[in-house]
């Protein structure tokens, strides 16, 4: 979900370039699984586990004067979408968008009042813009057999780019100390700047002696995000 703010995140208490947001009944790693259908249940009482992204909190070049852009992402599956008229997904992504700022708006109170802009975007988007598998938003999962190249070539002045070098597009980490997530659910983990990565529910893999897991081969399903 991309955001567009009125103020700088910091004046509502935003001090890291990304946040983590896990709802209460996440208690555990193997959850994220159920998360990524919770867009399609359309729950009252559940919340899908978000990550909150606010690009002025690093010198990221993007609209230095405002608006300020932020980003909501989170777990999605093209199944969500389904059968919708186009009516019914119109009004569920407003569902889904007023929820989900709602809670923001709870982590950091005032926030929901600066937001003048708000699209969202669902692995429907994804699949249908970019024709990736399953919508997911880096596209194929890496089957290198053991390969995989680096970004920098024998050739002066070029280099490779997709998932399938170095680390991947985009190499989904989480804390996953001893089964259950290492941070209590309902609370938040914030990162500093010096250690973003791109968005999603990445973490630094050095940081308290935490293990870093690859979501993609701990049976996470496909697809794509709430948005970039």
């Amino acid at each position: 979900m991309s955001l567009g703010l009125n103020r700088h995140s910091h004046d509502f208490g935003v001090r890291h370039y990304s946040t983590s947001v896990l709802p209460s009944w996440l208690t555990t790693l193997s959850g994220f699984r159920d998360a990524a259908a919770v867009l399609g249940e359309d729950p009252e009482s559940r919340i899908t586990p978000y990550g909150f992204v606010a690009y002025d909190q690093i010198d990221s070049g993007l609209n230095a004067s405002g608006p300020y852009l932020a980003a909501l992402v989170g777990l999605d599956r093209v199944q969500n979408w389904a059968g919708l008229t186009s009516e019914a997904k119109r009004e569920r992504k407003e569902r889904w968008m007023d929820r989900i700022i709602a809670d923001l708006d709870r982590q950091f109170p005032g926030i929901a009042g600066s937001i003048m802009h708000r699209e969202m975007s669902t692995s429907e988007t994804f699949q249908q813009y970019l024709n990736t598998p399953g919508g997911s938003l880096y596209g194929f999962a890496p089957e290198s057999r053991g390969f995989m190249p680096l970004a920098a070539t024998a050739i002066s002045g070029l280099y490779l780019a997709s998932a399938f070098t170095g680390g991947g597009g985009l190499r989904a980490r989480s804390w996953a100390a001893a089964g259950p997530l290492a941070r209590p659910c309902g609370r938040t983990h914030e990162r500093k700047p010096s250690r973003a990565r791109r968005q999603g529910f990445a973490t630094d893999q050095a940081a308290s002696g935490v293990r870093a897991v690859d979501f993609s081969r701990a049976g996470f399903p496909p697809g794509g995000f709430l948005g970039e």
